[in-house]
């Protein structure tokens, strides 16, 4: 019996043999040909793009099987937008999907080494508008990854404004379409990792912005030594400017972004975080006021908030352990007044220029400092940056504020020298961009002026004797409180100028005899 089975499953084994093998041949024959149309196609794609643009590569491989595709030495150029890769991969090409419905479906897009170079003001380019795109379906990348790459955006005179090195670069979840393209910014995506390094922006004809290093994971960034430097020296920059203009250096050694989101909102650029932290920040603003003042009109905060070209969406941003100060060369003097505020400490939340009807929502900002080294100082300001007339209110004490502080700024800037201590001042002041109203308290201890002669070195004991006649403090001690203190806007100077002219007034008034 066995031997008349044998040759019988020796023959079935056979027949099965053979069938394998021609299923086999027919599948490697479907697989070459697969391969041949597949490759075929991408080549019409690629030569349609070449018809209208600037663009070779060097080798073009397919493999339909494992849904892969490699293309070397790639070069792309436009009006607009050049790259070069040594290679660029796919995998887990959707074949079927793309010669169906030309929907391109990949799972990961690999560029390598890519050198990008972004023309601003170049003309439109034909490769990127709606109305010419050689494809009708949409596009899907699971993640688009780069590693040892460089962004340069450049002007049409070959200026660099922007570059940056992409160290590695991941973005996930990537998809465009006919009617995404249409947006400002022309795909969605869901996260974005990865590692930025020397990072350098001009920023205008007077200052660079640059940064060290910008570590970033699931949309989470982590912003290393960023500084602002000026192009120029103090004397220098005053020949280079047509009017007075703040000279700003600004270090942050960190920089936080929390889960930031880039998107498009109301046919704009928006941005929403909902935390940013700045640490240790060290900022400087110089002006020298022997220039031509700036008569333009100046926007307050919420106007310029409201007007940005991109939505803006913090919900709170904090400034921890900083240090601002402002230096200001008066009319008629070399010498300097300086404003020191060190430890600065800040929460601002509600940073939003994108809902239009929040219910008033206000922008509120708590800010925590010591002033001039040895006094405390507390403010707490709030704003509408909806509402059209700019309405603010600002509130705030100092307390135990020295002569010698007070001088610091005084004696250089304007020519006047404190003697006494302000045990306390409070302030309490409501307007909007014309005019504001407000409350000032007083406690003083011996507070008296003197005015100084021109060069600053000595008292002036006729103007002296003068102002302290009309100064409302003949008793050592003494504790004042002014109510409904106006004031109105000089609209050719910044808000912080308004903020002065509020303490000014009310101190004058609280201090002087009626």
């Amino acid at each position: 019996m066995l031997l008349k089975i044998l040759p019988l499953a020796k023959n079935i084994l056979k027949k099965y043999i053979k069938a394998i093998l021609v299923i086999l041949g027919v599948l490697l024959v479907l697989v070459i040909g697969a391969n041949y149309y597949a490759k075929l196609q991408l080549k019409k794609a690629l030569s349609e793009v070449s018809a209208k643009n600037d663009f070779s590569y060097e080798t073009l491989d397919v493999n339909v099987l494992l849904g892969k595709v490699s293309i070397d030495n790639v070069s792309f150029k436009s009006k607009s937008f050049e790259l070069e890769s040594p290679s660029i991969k796919v995998k887990g090409f959707g074949y079927w999907s793309y010669i169906t419905s030309k929907d391109i479906s990949v799972s990961t897009l690999q560029i390598d080494a890519p050198k990008l170079k972004v023309i601003k003001g170049a003309e439109k380019d034909t490769v990127t508008s709606t109305k010419n795109q050689s494809f009708k379906g949409d596009i899907s990348i699971g993640n688009i990854k780069t590693s040892n790459g460089y962004l340069d955006v450049i002007n049409e005179g070959d200026e660099k404004n922007i570059s940056i090195k992409l160290s590695n670069i991941n973005l996930k979840s990537f998809k465009t379409s006919q009617e995404i393209l249409k947006n400002v910014l022309p795909f969605n995506y869901e996260s974005l990792s990865g590692s930025l390094d020397s990072v350098y922006v001009k920023m205008n004809f007077y200052q660079d912005l640059k940064v060290q290093s910008i570590k970033i994971e699931d949309n989470n960034f982590n912003v290393n030594n960023l500084s602002i430097t000026p192009k120029y020296e103090r004397a220098e920059f005053q020949n280079v400017i047509p009017y007075e203009k703040d000279l700003i250096t600004l270090n942050v050694p960190e920089l936080k972004l929390n889960n930031l989101k880039i998107d498009t909102l109301n046919d704009k650029l928006s941005l929403k975080t909902p935390s940013i932290v700045v640490v240790n920040a060290d900022c400087n603003i110089y002006r020298d006021k022997t220039h031509t003042d700036d008569v333009r009109i100046k926007p307050m905060y919420s106007e310029m908030l409201r007007n940005l070209n991109f939505g803006l969406d913090i919900s709170a941003l904090q400034i921890q352990s900083s240090k601002l100060v402002y230096e200001e060369r008066a009319e008629g003097t070399k010498k300097i007044g300086k404003v020191l505020l060190g430890n600065l400490n800040a929460t601002i939340k509600d940073i939003n220029n994108t809902s239009k009807n929040d219910g008033g929502k206000l922008t509120t900002a708590n800010i925590s400092t010591n002033f001039m080294g040895t006094s405390q100082l507390n403010v707490n300001w709030q704003f509408d940056i909806n509402n059209l007339n700019d309405t603010f209110n600002i509130k705030g004490e100092a307390k135990q504020v020295s002569a010698d502080a007070m001088n610091m700024f005084f004696v250089p800037a304007v020519n006047v020298k404190a003697i006494g201590t302000l045990n306390e001042l409070y302030f309490n002041y409501s307007g909007d961009k014309n005019d504001a109203l407000g409350d000032m308290r007083i406690d003083y201890s011996t507070f008296k002026v003197e005015v100084l002669r021109k060069d600053g070195s000595s008292k002036n004991r006729l103007l002296s004797g003068i102002v302290n006649l009309f100064l409302d403090n003949n008793e050592k001690d003494g504790r004042v409180t002014k109510q409904d203190v106006s004031v109105t806007r000089d609209k050719t100077k910044s808000f912080w100028n308004y903020f002065w002219l509020c303490i000014r007034n009310g101190a004058l008034q609280s201090l002087t005899k009626s």
